[in-house]
């Protein structure tokens, strides 16, 4: 069966979960297809909609159930499981020996190990592990001997809302398995039409849930925060193109950069059909960055529109605010 590009289907790219979605679901499709060409371009279609192509065609149901099979596997899930060491002298009496919930509580020998396990294991062919973790953080010194982690880390903990233990509710592993996404939770989030029908499973990647209320005429916080769950799993599988690194005063993740204490996040709506090597490379231009992007410098390398998100941080909480097109 062939995609339908009826008018709002798919993965909308104006939205970060939405790219975030659409991105995720590419390169696992790439990890998972060696011998395939895949590739991938944004339709301007009601929106801005992801176009990936396997061999020359638009993406399917049967690819999607290739997809939902990679995502069902060990190897899939395993990345999410952080090993603790017994605590070390000083560290909080909440450490304990198992397995981290939140990234920005991991221990710097803890990650350290961690990484060179994954090194060991890894290959120039076959790094996705490798790639994940450079995306979590690195080995930098953060509060209390913790590493220092991504700018897209939004779960605190609060609530049982934690970065780890969320990403395994949706990969069907953990206590609250009701969580899972299925294989109809991916096929809505690619070629359906988003209905947010679910409820909870979100990673605060997508402006619906920013529960300010300013403006509002009550508090909205005891709400159900309503999600697409399968674009939230699909989300998760883009990490790994958004690697970090030690910056000059803190750490940097790919894509972010900072205003006058601001944080904001960029990025581009390609029309080519790219692979995802040239994907990487796209997503590292400094263009996107500035203050106002220049339609001179990224039109050749095919961008026709870069959107920014603000994260906003309220207290303990991380939300991201509506994109906003800024290429002039």
């Amino acid at each position: 069966m062939t995609r339908d590009l009826s008018a709002g289907t798919g993965s909308d790219g104006s939205n970060l979960l939405g790219f975030l979605c659409a991105v995720g679901a590419f390169s696992t499709l790439h990890r998972t297809m060696p011998d395939r060409e895949v590739l991938m371009s944004w339709l301007p279609h009601t929106g801005w909609r992801a176009g990936i192509y396997i061999d020359g065609e638009i993406l399917t149901i049967a690819d999607c159930e290739t997809l939902f099979a990679e995502l069902e596997s060990r190897r899939s899930y395993r990345k999410f499981l952080v090993r603790r060491t017994e605590p070390s002298k000083g560290s909080s009496a909440r450490r304990k020996a198992g397995r981290y919930d939140n990234v920005h509580d991991i221990e710097i020998p803890d990650f350290r190990n961690h990484a060179m396990l994954a090194l060991r294991k890894s290959t120039i062919e076959r790094r996705a592990l490798v790639d994940w973790i450079a995306s979590l953080g690195c080995d930098v010194p953060g509060k209390d001997n913790c590493i220092r982690d991504t700018a897209f880390r939004t779960l605190y903990g609060a609530s049982n809302q934690n970065f780890f233990t969320t990403m395994l509710q949706l990969s069907g592993r953990g206590k609250e398995r009701s969580r899972a996404t299925t294989l109809a939770h991916v096929e809505q989030a690619l070629l359906g039409q988003w209905e947010y029908a679910d409820a909870k499973g979100g990673m605060r990647w997508d402006s619906s849930e920013d529960r300010q209320h300013a403006l509002r005429p009550r508090d909205p916080s005891p709400d159900i925060i309503w999600t697409e769950r399968g674009a939230n799993r699909l989300a998760i599988e883009a990490l790994s193109l958004f690697p970090t690194a030690p910056g000059h005063r803190e750490l940097q993740t790919c894509g972010f950069h900072e205003e006058d204490g601001r944080h904001f996040f960029s990025w581009p709506m390609w029309t080519p059909r790219l692979s995802l090597d040239a994907v990487k490379t796209l997503l590292t231009q400094s263009e996107l960055s500035r203050l106002h992007p220049r339609r001179e410098t990224l039109a050749p390398l095919g961008v026709e529109e870069v959107f920014r998100v603000e994260r906003i941080q309220k207290g303990r909480q991380r939300n991201f605010s509506v994109a906003s097109p800024i290429l002039k």
